[in-house]
């Protein structure tokens, strides 16, 4: 009888002693008015916008689009395992495509943050010439992303203000064109703005070197070939890049503070909670416990067909595959 008596006692108990809890004010509740008062909100402000482009699992899916939807590679792993990755290799997939979703979600909300950023960061009361590289940041940022999304989806919504209206929210596809020209506009301001490298631990931020670089690519794919050798030629020009010797450097511990490294995505590891990338687990071969998903193809492997000068076969198969 005891058994049924002591449950609503502990249930009253526990009612009346969250009830404190439950009326707390909410610490960490920030509106768009209060939370850019501050130079160190500036700088959260645009830490934020970096998380847009962390490799994970789970969200940038970015490999799925670049290598398996190609001739380069296949879905791999398990045949009912990443089903959603099957129809982007074969170019059908239809837009309740889970992985295509994600994505989507993933690199708006980085552009999100961005325009946020952007927006709210002017009014800030702090050094001016911070303020003017965090807000080149995040417009270099908003550029990577953007551009990302023009080559997975062509026409998209080009957003360029916080979400605060209707009209913000609601905009429509732009063309290819247009993005385009944003992304450039971007990466114009950013790399008349951004030091040519940092130290200390902004180590990995966006640089002059990556603007150039990105402004570069989105040049070559639009087949504005003069102007991207001008780009190319800037980038060459700052003195803070060059190629590796052993190519299969870029593949290894430390490769992101190396010379042919013009920008890269980095995470820590052994943080609680973690800040790494799931990445290699999840390509990894199925003898040393990985999914082996995006699995290269027998065409990708014989595209390596050169010969060093002594006659040995091309070195950079191995460092990729």
């Amino acid at each position: 009888m005891n058994k049924y008596i002591i449950f609503p006692v502990i249930l009253t108990a526990a009612l009346v002693s969250c009830d404190d809890f439950l009326t707390e004010e909410l610490k960490g509740d920030y509106s768009t008015a209060t939370f850019y008062t501050s130079q160190q909100s500036a700088v959260m402000a645009v830490n934020g916008v970096y998380h847009s482009i962390l490799y994970t699992a789970a969200d940038n899916r970015l490999w799925v689009f670049g290598d398996v939807a190609s001739d380069d590679a296949e879905k791999g792993g398990n045949p009912g395992d990443g089903a959603e990755m099957v129809p982007i290799d074969e170019l059908n997939a239809t837009a309740d495509n889970g992985i295509i979703d994600t994505y989507w979600r993933f690199l708006y909300d980085g552009i999100s943050q961005a325009n946020n950023a952007i927006a709210g960061i002017p009014s800030v009361g702090m050094d001016e010439t911070l303020k003017n590289r965090l807000i080149a940041e995040a417009k270099f940022l908003r550029a990577l992303n953007y551009f990302h999304l023009v080559n997975v989806w062509g026409k998209v919504p080009l957003k360029l203000n916080p979400q605060i209206t209707s009209d913000a929210v609601h905009v429509p596809l732009s063309e290819v064109s247009a993005v385009y020209a944003q992304i450039e506009k971007d990466l114009n301001d950013a790399k008349a703005v951004l030091p040519p490298s940092y130290a200390g631990t902004d180590a990995g931020r966006a640089t002059s070197g990556a603007a150039y670089g990105l402004l570069a690519k989105a040049q070559l794919y639009q087949k504005k070939y003069t102007e991207c050798l001008s780009s190319i030629q800037a980038l060459e020009a700052t003195g803070k890049y060059n190629l590796l010797h052993d190519y299969a450097n870029l593949f290894r511990a430390g490769s992101e503070d190396s010379v042919e490294v013009v920008f890269a995505v980095r995470h820590l590891s052994n943080q609680n909670p973690g800040l790494g990338n799931g990445i290699n687990q999840w390509f990894a071969p199925l003898e040393e416990s990985g999914y082996f998903f995006n699995a290269p193809t027998q065409s990708y492997v014989n595209a390596f067909n050169e010969k060093t000068v002594g006659g040995n076969d091309d070195p950079r198969l191995d460092a990729s595959i």
